[in-house]
């Protein structure tokens, strides 16, 4: 008898001194899971260049949902449609990452929860892009917390 698949719902992987690169890979690979829903990179150390591949892991996550929206292409390598949340707690993201991750999450139909607090460079006008996506995002769904 062939096992069952494994469905992966849950990753943490919290203050395992992720890098920008390892986010990178991560995303990548993260790509072609269909059953996640939970993502926890809280306490690693992705600055912006890492916050801009999750956002681009985000950006794709809707295509899995809306395959007219983007290449065909891409819509054969999104898998994350059930992506619900994303922890990025403290990992020295400042305004340039959230900038893109308020791109990549802005037409995103089943993100519910974006952690983006304890990243303390994150200045004033960044902030009030965070409030702006909760306020617009496509879902009306999205709780953003900085």
């Amino acid at each position: 008898l062939e096992a069952e698949k494994p469905r992966l719902q849950t990753l943490v992987l919290s203050e395992n001194k992720v890098s920008a690169r390892g986010s990178g890979a991560l995303c990548q690979t993260l790509l072609s899971n269909t059953t996640l829903t939970f993502l926890s990179l809280a306490g690693n150390q992705l600055g912006d260049y890492g916050a801009t591949e999750v956002a681009s892991m985000l950006r794709l996550n809707q295509v899995a949902v809306r395959p007219s929206a983007v290449s065909a292409h891409e819509a054969l390598i999104a898998g994350l449609a059930d992506l619900e949340e994303v922890n990025l707690v403290a990992n020295d993201i400042r305004d340039a990452g959230v900038r893109e991750l308020c791109a990549g999450t802005a037409d995103n139909f089943t993100l519910r929860n974006l952690r983006v607090n304890g990243n303390d460079n994150i200045g004033p006008v960044s902030k009030k892009l965070l409030v702006t996506l909760q306020q617009t995002s496509v879902s009306k769904k999205l709780r953003v917390y900085f």
